[in-house]
């Protein structure tokens, strides 16, 4: 009957998108809108938690569409450079585990999760979101540490995006207790109420890609594929 019939139907657009997936999209295009039903200048339902991960000082959950990364934050006690003794560090991870999609395998971190790294730490850095002076307990000898895990539980594109918020999310979210110095500079936490970080400023990301010589906003991981450039 009728569900037979739209069963086939899903399944035959479904073999012809793997089979001819640029034909398939430029279908879409000619429309001016996307697979998912998007226009193409829509960016994906966008969702942030945050707190979740109590033992961390601060965490987000980020989710555009179903790209999905979550972020926490662990602050520790370390040592100041020699030559900047009041900054203290803020130290982006991002991982792409093998749970996430098949085209990453387990071990080695990717190519592409050490790409991102690099370019979070560089991004925020060169921002001044957070000035590390503000991370000094004691000049010379203790700073706070504060180091941003970032985990990729589902990638179906634009992670650059979700990781960007990921970020901002999480360190808004952190809070750090007052530390008292002792005469051999070990340092404490005070029972007081933490404080949140002083961000100076937020940022955020909006990626493009040109598929078929039209501009998109937001694009899915087969979107991407399908880009002549990002």
């Amino acid at each position: 009957g009728f569900c037979c019939f739209s069963l086939c139907e899903e399944m035959e657009a479904t073999a012809f998108q793997k089979i001819h997936p640029i034909e398939y999209y430029r279908r879409f295009l000619a429309q001016q809108i996307r697979p998912d039903g998007r226009p193409l200048s829509r960016a994906r339902r966008t969702t942030v938690t945050c707190g979740s991960v109590t033992t961390a000082n601060g965490s987000a959950l980020v989710k555009y569409g179903h790209t999905t990364i979550l972020a926490g934050v662990k602050a520790q006690v370390g040592v100041p450079p020699e030559e900047n003794p009041d900054h203290g560090y803020l130290v982006i991870n991002f991982e792409l585990p093998s749970l996430c999609s098949p085209e990453y395998q387990p071990g080695k971190p990717s190519e592409k999760a050490q790409a991102l790294t690099e370019y979070l730490n560089e991004v925020i850095a060169k921002a001044d979101v957070l000035r590390l002076s503000d991370l000094c307990i004691e000049s010379g000898a203790l700073v706070w540490v504060l180091y941003v895990d970032m985990y990729c539980l589902e990638d179906d594109g634009n992670l650059l995006d979700a990781a960007v918020l990921a970020v901002m999310a999480a360190l808004r979210n952190t809070r750090l207790p007052d530390v008292e110095v002792n005469e051999r500079s070990e340092a404490h936490a005070s029972a007081a109420r933490p404080n949140p970080l002083n961000l100076l400023r937020t940022l955020c990301s909006l990626t493009f890609a040109i598929v078929e010589r039209v501009l998109i906003v937001d694009p899915t991981r087969e979107e991407e594929k399908l880009a002549s450039s990002l």
